[in-house]
């Protein structure tokens, strides 16, 4: 949430894959930090939006959701592999 802090983060909360894209920079710099598992990156971030009493929570999610759902980016690229992109497609089964 706009001007929370580093130090207060005692909970991250994003897609189990998000989680495991970022698990060694999350025990690196929050070796102590509940992980949670949302649904998907953007529903935690909309999550966090709702929930302004939750000073001590950051979600990982696209740079963009921080502009949708009114949050402040505190870092970039916190991927552990830097050349790793998720990539998503729209797929329909053919009868």
């Amino acid at each position: 949430l706009p001007g929370g802090k580093r130090k207060d983060l005692r909970k991250i909360m994003s897609h189990p894959q998000g989680l495991a894209q970022c698990k060694g920079y999350l025990k690196k710099n929050f070796p102590h930090a509940a992980l949670i598992e949302a649904t998907d990156t953007a529903e935690g971030a909309r999550i966090l939006e709702q929930s302004p009493e939750e000073r001590n929570l950051a979600v990982i999610a696209p740079k963009r959701c921080a502009k949708l759902y009114h949050l402040e980016v505190l870092e970039e690229g916190i991927q552990d592999m830097k050349l790793n992109f998720t990539r998503f497609i729209a797929a329909q089964k053919l009868s």
